[in-house]
């Protein structure tokens, strides 16, 4: 499984616009090949807003085939006029729960 967080800043005045953008988007957008789940949050940081999207992915191959040529940039489609940044991190899944967790043992690294 694959996890994507992207990660945007833009201007406290912009939040109700850009809400109401995503809310319209999410609502007419068909579920993508691959994708496991999606979450969408938000914090306040001085004088911005950043939102924070959390998706989850079959595979690497599924993802960049549904995203396109550009999936290891970060996307906010419709939004990137509302941005003042924006950052993407592509992560490889190792345990889906807690049980999981403990059942990891550490690799020997030959110390």
């Amino acid at each position: 499984m694959i996890t994507r967080i992207t990660r945007g800043v833009l201007d406290v005045d912009r939040e109700a616009e850009v809400f109401e953008s995503l809310r319209q988007g999410a609502a007419s957008r068909p579920q993508l090949p691959g994708l496991l789940g999606f979450s969408l949050s938000r914090m306040l940081q001085d004088r911005a807003v950043v939102l924070v999207s959390v998706s989850y992915w079959t595979d690497i191959d599924t993802m960049a085939a549904a995203l396109g040529p550009g999936w290891q940039q970060p996307s906010w489609p419709g939004l990137n006029e509302h941005l003042t940044g924006s950052t993407v991190e592509i992560l490889e899944t190792v345990a889906t729960s807690f049980e999981e967790v403990g059942q990891l043992t550490p690799q020997d690294d030959g110390v």
